[in-house]
């Protein structure tokens, strides 16, 4: 009977019928689906740019005075409640939910193509110079603005369920703001967008991954059939069903069990990189590369490009802020989910500061590696520029000359953590659109989490297949941008709330 309820939500109804309605529009009208995407972003980038950038620059400066306020010792709970999950699983959770896959996929093919140019570089640079400016605009992209934004949701919804015992929704945080609507008309608009947002966000992941995952199989075993979107269709429901299977047995056994384990091998990959690559030149470029993010930072967080000059900016940062602002109410939920019993100042702590101090680690080392490969002999922005992003961090094995073995040991290691960091995301994504779709439950029906994951599994399929990687970042942009409003409701809303807690 609870399962049948569940399905009579509207938001629940709603979301699903316009999701398959777009599923079906874009299967059935490709080439008119692939333009409304195009143009509408065209329009995006030409006039509300300057609207992503400052957004997402305040949303790390308002996450940064929570961590220093008085509100900092406020518990994501009842006053003296302990946290629900030991804290290297809790940042292990959180770490593989909030960047996974597209750390692995970007974290080459982006300093490589930054060194090859960007609006801040110039023909007077050094090698080096310009690797450090790759470096600098990498960190920026992934570091501490993109988990600022996760702060913010993932912080307000803790807040709301845990604190205030309301329901584990979007529109929960909004409460202090719309009052009774909060569970009316306007309330279910805002989880409906919330789960569009969610699905549209872990889709592109979804693509990314997958792609470069088939990219992966194809290069260790040479079959041509890998190199195929019919593979890729059958990698991302092959893995989806694998997914939906850790989803359904829960957040303390398949998804806590996975993010470990994930963690785990990006240490295992990482220390090898190390080892392997230069290693006395990465030791000095992670400190250089802190520096510089720091000296520069606030200049790059508040500097809007003029599109006519050049589009560099939509085609990167752009695309990033509306990709993790599209994420945010997936990956705010599920670390909202996870955060019981933590203050405020644990909470962001682990979000902001910890999560962007192991995103550095990574960047460093994949990204240095393949630009100090680039610097000394070069190749590495040839393959991706003939062969596609996808193949960056396989090139970058090979181009480290060591000896067959040890380069189908290391790309074995990263096209595994690529399918197990795919797995997370699935399934996380999964139990958040049951739980928004089924009124705020924390434990929704199985149900729910197998019908939305085969939802997930078609939307970035039909992405993939109207506009190939593009369609997806467009997507992500495009989805972006009304929840992007709702986002500044948040932190009204909750400091709102905060003013009145004694402390």
């Amino acid at each position: 009977m609870k399962i049948l309820d569940s399905y009579k939500n509207p938001v629940t109804i709603y979301s699903k019928v316009i999701i398959i309605l777009f599923v079906l529009y874009a299967c059935l009208m490709p080439d008119s689906a692939g333009k409304i995407f195009k143009n509408s972003n065209t329009w995006l980038w030409t006039n509300l740019n300057w609207f992503y950038i400052w957004s997402v620059a305040f949303f790390l400066i308002f996450a940064i005075f929570l961590s220093v306020s008085k509100y900092r010792k406020i518990t994501l709970g009842k006053d003296g409640e302990k946290p629900e999950f030991a804290y290297w699983s809790w940042i292990a959770m959180l770490f593989g939910a909030g960047l996974g896959i597209g750390l692995i996929f970007w974290s080459i093919a982006e300093p490589i193509w930054h060194y090859a140019g960007n609006p801040w570089v110039s023909n007077e640079m050094s090698s080096a110079q310009k690797a450090q400016m790759a470096m600098q605009i990498t960190i920026y992209h992934w570091a501490f603005h993109p988990w600022a934004i996760y702060v913010i949701t993932g912080l307000s919804m803790a807040y709301f369920c845990f604190r205030k015992d309301l329901p584990l929704t979007v529109s929960s945080t909004l409460s202090p703001i719309l009052g009774k609507q909060t569970n009316g008309f306007i309330g279910k608009i805002v989880d409906i967008v919330a789960i569009f947002a969610t699905i549209f966000g872990v889709a592109t992941s979804l693509g990314f991954g997958v792609s470069q995952m088939s990219k992966g199989l194809h290069i260790l075993t040479g079959l041509d059939f890998f190199a195929t979107k019919e593979a890729v269709y059958g990698l991302i429901f092959a893995i989806t069903a694998v997914a939906i299977y850790s989803s359904v047995t829960g957040v303390k056994k398949g998804i806590r069990i996975l993010s470990e384990w994930n963690l785990w091998l990006s240490f295992a990959i990482l220390l090898l990189l190390f080892i392997l690559g230069p290693t006395v030149y990465l030791l000095g470029s992670f400190f250089t590369n802190i520096g510089h993010y720091v000296v520069n930072v606030l200049q790059m967080s508040v500097e809007v490009v003029d599109v006519s000059v050049s589009k560099w900016q939509t085609w990167w940062t752009i695309f990033y802020w509306g990709w993790w602002v599209s994420w945010a109410p997936f990956v705010g939920m599920f670390i909202a989910r996870i955060s019981r019993g933590r203050t405020i100042g644990e909470f962001v702590f682990g979000v902001l500061f910890v999560s962007s101090f192991i995103s550095i680690i990574w960047l460093t080392i994949f990204g240095n590696t393949a630009l100090w490969i680039e610097m000394t002999q070069g190749g590495i922005l040839e393959s991706v520029k003939t062969q596609g992003n996808e193949v960056a961090v396989y090139a970058t094995f090979e181009a480290l000359n060591y000896n067959a073995f040890i380069t189908t040991i290391l790309s074995v290691l990263a096209t595994i953590l690529i399918v197990t960091y795919f797995v997370t995301s699935a399934d996380s994504g999964t139990l958040v659109l049951s739980t928004l779709s089924s009124g705020g439950n924390i434990e929704p029906p199985k149900e729910h989490r197998i019908s939305w994951g085969v939802l997930e599994a078609l939307v970035a399929s039909v992405l993939i297949a109207v506009g190939g990687l593009g369609a997806l970042q467009q997507a992500a942009i495009l989805i972006a941008l009304p929840f992007l409003f709702i986002m500044w409701l948040i932190i009204i809303s909750l400091m709102k709330d905060l003013i009145k807690e004694k402390v």
